[in-house]
Order: C-alpha cells, then sequence, then structure tokens
C-alpha cells in the first residue's frame, strides 16, 4: 500500500502534468511561483538545507537577504517544473526565444563532418528545453534520466519530453530518444 504522503506526491504530479499544461503561461508561472512561496513559509529539511548551502557561498548576506535568495532559488526550481510540465506542447517557435545556445560551433562542426557529439550538461538552465530545442537545430537528442522517487512518478517524467512508447522497459537508467522532429514531441 502506498503510503499517504508518497500518493500525494504522485497526485501532484499527475495533476501538474494534465492541468499545467492546458494553462495559460502567465496564470501557471504565477501559480508555481506561490507555491514556491508557500512552501518557503512552511520550511522543511529541504530548504534549510537549500538556505545553509546558499550562506555557505554567500557569507555576505544578512539574515533578510538570504531568505530572499532562498525564495528566489524556490521559485526558479518551481519554474524549471512548470517548463519541464509545459515542454511536451511547445512549438520550436516558442524554444526558438527561450534557448541560446552559447559556444555550439564545434558541436555544429562534428556534426557537420557525421560524427557524433556526446554532451554532458551541468545541472544548470533548462536542460529539458535544450534538448528540445537540439533536436530541432542540431540532431536527435538521447538522455539518461535519473529515476525519481517516488517510483510510480518516473513514467511519467519521461513522457514530459517525449510521448511513451509501451516497449520502454523500466529501468535503472533509461537511455532512448528523447525529442522528436517537432521540437518536444517524440517521433514514433
Amino acid at each position: 500500500m502506498i503510503a499517504l504522503p508518497e500518493w500525494a506526491t504522485i497526485a501532484g504530479y499527475r495533476t501538474a502534468w494534465a492541468a499545467v499544461r492546458w494553462m495559460p503561461a502567465g496564470a501557471a508561472y504565477r501559480m508555481f511561483d506561490q507555491i514556491a512561496d508557500v512552501m518557503v513559509r512552511r520550511g522543511g529539511n529541504g530548504l534549510a538545507r537549500l538556505r545553509a548551502n546558499y550562506a555557505r557561498v554567500r557569507p555576505e548576506l544578512s539574515d533578510r537577504e538570504l531568505d530572499d535568495l532562498v525564495r528566489q532559488g524556490l521559485r526558479s526550481y518551481l519554474r524549471y517544473a512548470c517548463d519541464a510540465f509545459r515542454l511536451p506542447d511547445r512549438t520550436p517557435e516558442e524554444l526558438d526565444r527561450t534557448v541560446r545556445p552559447i559556444g555550439d560551433g564545434p558541436v555544429r562542426e562534428h556534426l557537420a563532418a557525421g560524427r557524433s557529439v556526446v554532451v554532458f550538461v551541468a545541472h544548470m538552465g533548462n536542460w529539458d528545453a535544450a534538448g528540445a530545442w537540439s533536436t530541432s537545430h542540431l540532431a536527435p537528442v538521447t538522455t539518461v534520466a535519473e529515476r525519481l522517487e517516488p517510483e510510480a512518478v518516473f513514467p511519467g517524467v519521461l513522457r514530459l519530453p517525449r510521448e511513451a512508447r509501451d516497449d520502454d522497459p523500466p529501468a535503472h537508467r533509461w537511455t532512448g530518444p528523447v525529442y522528436g522532429p517537432q521540437g518536444g514531441r517524440a517521433a514514433r
């Protein structure tokens, strides 16, 4: 039996996947900002860790400035989540307006020469959007996805950037085509 907190997490993700995609963008992002603000007010171990990490790298900040940085940090994190939920419906034109490639010349040269490219993306920015953009402008993208807890959430996360296929076996690490030629939608 699934514990209530795990069930609530699963229900929250599934509701977000269904609802956020159909909301006007401004309303969706405002809602995620409000959720972040509530989470900051409630506190918890994760926010205490975030605050401690920020305090370590920004020791000059006052308590009030640190509180604001924690709030901004959590808002940024939830903006990324909102982006991820909305990604399957974004058009290549929308991605063009929001993705700014820097230093992509060597990648383009390798691809033009018929060679493959392996890119390791830092945990910064929105790598889901970058993957969708890259598929439209560079080459098809394959990713290795980290499994999430609770386990029931993981298949839904994989469906965010691509349409799920019944033959995708659950694995500790998943590799496969993520983005198709239409940007956020995978080709069948």
